[in-house]
């Protein structure tokens, strides 16, 4: 067990340092980075921008539905009232 621990660490040096030789290779310099920064910022101001505008209209809808299922309620509450005094109004006047 301890001689193949011993030899780990240089195993693992024989896999990693040749994947961080290719990767730093192609690693971006300074204005590429910022370019790309730049253009990361502007995209992600016009989405949350986008995402803000759909929100606002999705609280605009459920107002608007709520208010006209207040109303519907509004009117079968009248209905059902007006219903009943009909109803009671009958009573008085057919004499079944």
């Amino acid at each position: 067990m301890r001689s193949f621990l011993a030899g780990f660490g240089s195993r693992c040096q024989l896999i990693i340092c040749p994947g961080t030789a290719v990767t730093s290779h192609f690693a971006p310099f300074g204005p590429q980075l910022e370019k790309a920064g730049s253009t990361f910022r502007k995209v992600s101001v016009t989405i949350l921008k986008w995402l803000g505008r759909k929100a606002d209209l999705a609280i605009d809808e459920t107002i608007k539905a709520g208010i006209g299922v207040a109303k519907w309620s509004a009117v079968a509450a009248f209905a059902g009232g007006l219903a009943a005094d009909l109803a009671k109004l009958a009573s008085y006047i057919l004499p079944f």
